[in-house]
């Protein structure tokens, strides 16, 4: 009623979230497409980037592969063109997650590395022991154990130093 769509895509997407953590994917699904639709409106990029990797973390959930990559690629490229390394690379990431889980190993592998690459020259510490655990999943898949215990380690001493203890 107030004409406030910065509002309205505000709202949509914590609905979207809520839904897509109750497990109600189609639910999340949808109003992400509506938020991801004001922040295009309104031609804000770094939102637009945002919900297109909500949206793609929803739909890949939900077994839609195709359209969680779309997504994702057209976020990447955004968060790249704004400058936001720490944004494209957990874009990049979670491509890797697809790749995954479509049994493509090799290619999950050289994601996760790029994704990597990408949080280090970011400076995201956090993000790239992430990609560290995901690259020592795949090493093990890969019967590479000495590859895995070496990102594995790393990721350790990373989310040490972080004070994360889970």
């Amino acid at each position: 009623q107030l004409g406030d769509q910065w509002g309205v895509g505000a709202a949509l997407n914590a609905l979207a979230v809520s839904a897509r953590d109750r497990g109600d994917y189609a639910s999340a699904k949808t109003n992400f497409e509506k938020s991801l639709a004001c922040w295009r409106m309104l031609r804000d990029n770094l939102a637009t980037a945002r919900c297109l990797h909500n949206l793609a973390n929803a739909v890949r959930i939900g077994g839609d592969y195709s359209a969680a990559k779309e997504a994702l690629r057209e976020a990447t490229v955004i968060f790249e063109d704004l400058g936001d390394r720490s944004g494209a690379a957990w874009s990049i990431n979670q491509l890797g997650d697809i790749a995954r889980a479509q049994g493509e190993v090799a290619a999950a592998r050289d994601t996760y590395q790029r994704a990597l690459a990408a949080f280090r020259e970011a400076g995201d510490r956090w993000g790239a022991a992430r990609s560290l655990t995901d690259l020592g999943s795949i090493y093990c898949e890969q019967s590479d154990y000495a590859a895995a215990h070496a990102a594995y380690r790393e990721a350790l001493i990373v989310f040490s130093e972080l004070g994360y203890r889970r």
